[in-house]
């Protein structure tokens, strides 16, 4: 479990995903801060030439709300083109999603 997180943290955008989620504030509303990823990270990372590409979700944790993390991006001349998912369930039980996009370095 740990190998999974250590590889997104590494060689993926796991870190700017979670600084990013944790700077939102509709995010931030519905979970509450700090926002914390759990220990089982799946996806793939691939890489060729001078560009990669991360595909991954992960569960997030909040003092308010729990939920999950859909992300996919690609890298390119040190900039990650990201675009991210925040899943959860209302008090009604009714599936919701946050969708950001950004890029980062």
């Amino acid at each position: 479990m740990l190998s999974s997180q250590v590889m997104f943290r590494a060689w993926g955008p796991l870190d700017q995903v979670l600084k990013i989620v944790n700077s939102d504030p509709n995010v931030v509303r519905v979970f509450g801060q700090p926002i914390t990823p759990g220990p089982m990270v799946t996806g793939k990372i691939s890489s060729g030439g001078n560009s990669s590409s991360a595909s991954f979700n992960v569960p997030i944790y909040g003092p308010k709300h729990s939920g999950e993390l859909d992300v996919s991006g690609s890298w390119q001349k040190g900039l990650w083109d990201l675009r991210i998912w925040v899943n959860y369930e209302n008090s009604d039980g009714e599936a919701q999603s946050i969708k950001l996009t950004q890029k980062v370095r």
